[in-house]
């Protein structure tokens, strides 16, 4: 049975019930205690009662919304300031280690994130840009006996033909905006696929071999083009989701040898204006060099870039997963990890110009999602090209929006 009170970090999810050793009689069709409990009658379903654990709890939190409002809100936003948007219900049991991507099409925000000791359930919260909502599609359903396991939740369905969360789900996962579907390979040998349309998964794919190593979702690092995705691995390949026939394929590399993925530490934008996929790599538990790759989407070429400010670059705290690239300004902005403060207090935002191929700082205001020490694993961050905004969550399900104004952010080389 479930535990209703307990929705701390590593609180447990669920008691005991009649627990103890039991037999199963083929011929009778049934169990039998061996301690002598009575047992649970059959058919039964139980869920946890708070409101952040039912989807109707998050339908009913703060009144009908108003997106005429909450529309007007967006537009106002003061420039190069973060702005907290505080929905009237977040999704709860830490959902840390883990990122989100856009949906553009259903203009949502997927969060798919936790696993470990954080959130271990199966679920997908959508952020509704237009209404500052949350939605939760189905009940949470837990991981019997395998909460806070880290990489030994399950590879497989629950009984729901569900995917669980692997030890912590990264960057392995991405939205593609052609097959209309978000693509998860946090699991051996399989991608899982959720549609933001129906609300739910709806199956799996299989990796190829190069992408099914062991613990791949530590270091499998997904991005989203208008192609499809593209998908970085420890072994220094890159494969691209086949939107129609929902399979993976390498994608062939030419020039320079493009390094491993690594664990959190490393990031992939995609830059539009070039129609290039622009890699940071980082050695896990190594400071970042400043060091950029980029790959041609069409020819494959992959080129070391060595941008101006790299010495100051190796300032920024070893994380480059969250990137949001903003085609009218053309950066790539680092939002998961901010640089050491200034005199004023202000610790500035690190990001890749990258007409100029150059590190630069960005002052930006506002509680920044990166937190007050500089780096946060459990911030997740996407690019709304319809309204021009950064979006960013944490852990706790918080929402965060920047208008970025090119032109009067105050910025200087690193």
């Amino acid at each position: 049975t479930h535990n209703n009170a307990d929705i701390w970090y590593m609180g447990p999810l669920y008691q005991l019930r009649d627990d103890g050793d039991w037999v199963y009689d083929v011929a009778t069709n049934t169990w039998t205690s061996l301690a002598g409990q009575r047992g649970v009658a059959p058919d039964q379903r139980e869920y946890r009662t708070l409101a952040c654990f039912l989807p109707q709890g998050f339908i009913e939190a703060g009144g009908r919304p108003d997106a005429a409002a909450n529309e007007a809100k967006l537009k106002a936003l003061p420039p190069n300031t973060w702005v907290v948007m505080d929905p009237p219900l977040k999704p709860r049991v830490n959902r840390d280690w883990g990122s989100t991507c856009i949906a553009p099409d259903r203009d949502v925000l997927l969060r798919w994130s936790g696993g470990h000791c954080a959130h271990g359930g199966s679920d997908v919260p959508m952020y509704h840009f237009a209404s500052n909502r949350w939605e939760l599609s189905f009940p949470e359903e837990f991981c019997l006996g395998q909460c806070y396991s880290n990489t030994s939740y399950p590879t497989g369905f629950n009984f729901n033909r569900r995917p669980w969360v692997s030890g912590h789900t990264y960057k392995c996962f991405e939205y593609d905006p052609l097959a209309k579907l978000m693509v998860y390979v946090g699991h051996s040998p399989w991608s899982y696929l959720f549609v933001p349309a129906a609300a739910d998964w709806i199956g799996r794919t299989r990796k190829p071999g190069d992408m099914s190593y062991d613990s791949s979702f530590y270091t499998l690092t997904c991005c989203q083009t208008p192609a499809g995705i593209y998908c970085w691995t420890a072994r220094g390949e890159v494969f691209a989701f086949d939107a129609k026939t929902r399979a993976w394929q390498p994608v062939k590399l030419t020039g320079d040898r493009l390094p491993a993925s690594a664990v959190d530490h490393c990031g992939m934008g995609y830059d539009s204006q070039r129609d290039r996929l622009i890699c940071f790599p980082t050695a896990y538990g190594q400071p970042f060099s400043g060091q950029a790759y980029a790959l041609d989407r069409k020819s494959g070429a992959v080129k070391r870039l060595d941008p101006s400010g790299m010495a100051g670059a190796q300032a920024i705290p070893s994380f480059l997963r969250e990137l949001a690239y903003l085609p009218n300004a053309d950066l790539l902005v680092n939002v998961g990890a901010t640089l050491p403060a200034d005199s004023a207090g202000i610790r500035p935002t690190p990001a890749y110009d990258c007409a100029a191929n150059a590190w630069i700082a960005l002052t930006i205001a506002g509680p920044a999602p990166a937190g007050k020490d500089g780096r946060n694993v459990s911030a997740g961050a996407a690019y709304d090209a319809k309204r021009g905004l950064i979006w960013a969550t944490d852990a706790d399900g918080q929402i965060y929006v920047l208008r970025l104004d090119a032109a009067s952010v105050a910025r200087k080389h690193l």
